[in-house]
């Protein structure tokens, strides 16, 4: 009995020294674990049936890894303040309608500012409108679902700890970014029309990280809701893909150009937002959400 109870305090330990260098560890490798199997039998031409029993569980691994680290740091009283975290709903209707709205306005703008916005409007089809409640329900449980209750519930606020909401926002979305390895290969990451190359990977990365710090923003002003985090990541997920998929006329190199700036009007609205924070936001927290 004092052997078992002296491994679980050296594991609490252990979590508690090194917490988020064994969550982000965690977070890769059990989301890996099915990734790279899972690309494989992409590669190979597997049976549709296959592919989905890697597909469905790999999302789940910032999730599952912050549900064990919560549980062996804080055991279930930690575990239930986590799961509160998506319940946190609460919150001013403005910033309800500023998830729904930012990104899709960024697109928007994005292909108004193109040198291609007269072949993207020739080509728009605008019924397309009819399906975006299906992909926001289709979307939901296959990314901001599994991932936000690790990220944006369990790592952020301990990043906070030690940095303000910039640079929180900032490694947290180099972290993100990177966790999407396995899936550049087979196109789930980013547009299969874009294709796989350094300069795309390096876009992807700005993306991400720009979206990350903004996300952390709304976080801080909703006092850490997990839920606000993860319909925000999810109208993120589908409003790029969404007005893309109904201006199907554009080519490659004109989708790159709306995706860059894309990306420079993310970034220039999170470091607005970063600007118009508190100070005390810039520095860190002196107590976790």
């Amino acid at each position: 009995m004092t052997t078992e109870r002296s491994k679980r305090e050296a594991i609490r330990s252990f979590a508690a020294r090194w917490t988020l260098p064994t969550y982000f560890l965690l977070s890769y490798a059990f989301t890996w674990a099915f990734a790279i199997p899972l690309m494989f039998l992409w590669r190979v031409g597997q049976p549709l049936e296959w592919w989905f029993v890697f597909f469905l569980p790999l999302p789940y691994g910032p999730s599952i890894a912050a549900l064990a680290m919560t549980y062996v740091l804080e055991g279930k009283a930690g575990l239930k303040r986590l799961v509160g975290k998506l319940f946190l709903w609460r919150v001013s209707w403005k910033w309800y309608a500023f998830i729904a709205l930012t990104p899709l306005m960024i697109s928007v703008f994005a292909v108004g500012l193109s040198s291609f916005r007269e072949t993207a409007l020739n080509g728009f089809d605008p019924s397309g409108w009819l399906f975006i409640l299906p992909m926001l329900l289709i979307a939901l449980p296959f990314g901001p679902l599994p991932e936000e209750l690790g990220w944006r519930g369990f790592a952020l606020p301990r990043l906070r700890q030690r940095f303000g909401v910039l640079e929180s926002g900032l490694i947290l979305g180099v972290v993100w970014t990177f966790w999407h390895t396995p899936m550049f290969w087979i196109g789930t990451a980013m547009s299969p029309s874009l294709g796989l190359s350094p300069g795309v990977v390096l876009l992807y990365l700005a993306f991400i990280t720009a979206e990350s710090v903004l996300i952390a923003v709304v976080w801080e002003k909703t006092k850490g809701s997990v839920l606000i985090a993860t319909l925000f990541h999810l109208t993120f997920n589908v409003s790029a893909g969404y007005l893309l998929s109904m201006t199907p006329d554009l080519s490659p190199a004109q989708e790159l150009e709306i995706e860059t700036l894309s990306t420079a009007l993310v970034w220039a609205l999170a470091l607005a937002c970063v600007f118009l924070l508190p100070k005390n936001a810039r520095k860190p927290k002196v107590e976790t959400n």
